[in-house]
């Protein structure tokens, strides 16, 4: 009884700590916004703006769901979309009340739990996403800035040499990610992981090691042909459908952009 009063004491003390550190961070968030202005600005919005920005919002989420379906697909190949999406959603609620972003993390130790797969699947599955959409914003930047004039913005110079610096690095991390992919090249990372854990004391050795084994296998996408194809055509969708999404908000509240 001691035991399990000591573990009923503790989910209270962490419930209370989560629910002040929420209450302080809200307070930060909101404590300089002026209200009134705010619905003042909010009544001069047309109906019809929040609307096909709301639309926009969950059709992208969508995609979302549907790109992580995929990556999950060799672990699990029955997860419903919309059980990914409210996922997601739970993410971004999470990086919104807490900093860190630890929703990223958490929604796939979530997923991996309620879908009955490895915990370590499921967080790779996120850096996964992260990493792709890496890739494919860089890419996106990079065709950007072509069509934008070097005189209209003095800083496009540092931005551009900066896209070109950052895309060498993802693209080196999805070259390791493809020798990841091969049978050879998880063996050569076992032996390099059971070596590494020999610093850490010999009853968390076996267990350190393989949840990191996990987390790297989690890694290989082991996708067939078809399913990277779609993979791809998803990740640009997504990014191609948040600027209506975005230009839909600024565009009520008289930014020009």
């Amino acid at each position: 009884m001691r035991k399990r009063d000591y573990h009923d004491d503790m989910k209270f003390l962490r419930a209370v700590a989560i629910t002040l550190l929420t209450a302080g961070l809200l307070y930060l968030f909101f404590r300089n916004i002026h209200f009134n202005q705010v619905w003042g600005i909010i009544r001069r919005v047309h109906p019809g703006y929040l609307l096909l920005f709301s639309a926009g919002l969950l059709f992208q989420q969508v995609l979302r769901g549907y790109r992580w379906s995929i990556l999950l697909r060799p672990r699990k190949a029955a997860i419903r979309v919309s059980t990914l999406v409210n996922f997601t959603l739970i993410g971004f609620l999470i990086n919104t009340l807490l900093p860190g972003r630890i929703g990223e993390p958490a929604r796939g130790i979530l997923v991996a739990r309620k879908e009955g797969i490895n915990s370590a699947h499921g967080l790779a599955s996120v850096v996964l996403e992260r990493l792709i959409d890496a890739l494919v914003v860089i890419f996106i930047f990079l065709v950007s800035l072509l069509f934008l004039k070097q005189s209209t913005f003095a800083f496009l110079g540092k931005l551009r040499w900066a896209a070109w610096a950052m895309l060498p690095l993802v693209l080196t991390a999805f070259v390791l990610f493809y020798f990841l992919n091969k049978p050879e090249g998880v063996a050569w990372t076992a032996k390099r992981i059971a070596r590494l854990v020999m610093v850490l004391p010999a009853n968390r050795r076996e267990r350190t090691a393989d949840s990191v084994l996990h987390f790297v296998q989690g890694l290989r996408l082991r996708l067939r042909t078809p399913d990277f194809v779609k993979l791809t055509l998803s990740s640009f969708a997504i990014w191609l459908c948040v600027v209506p999404v975005y230009w839909l908000m600024f565009r009520p509240l008289g930014i020009q952009a």
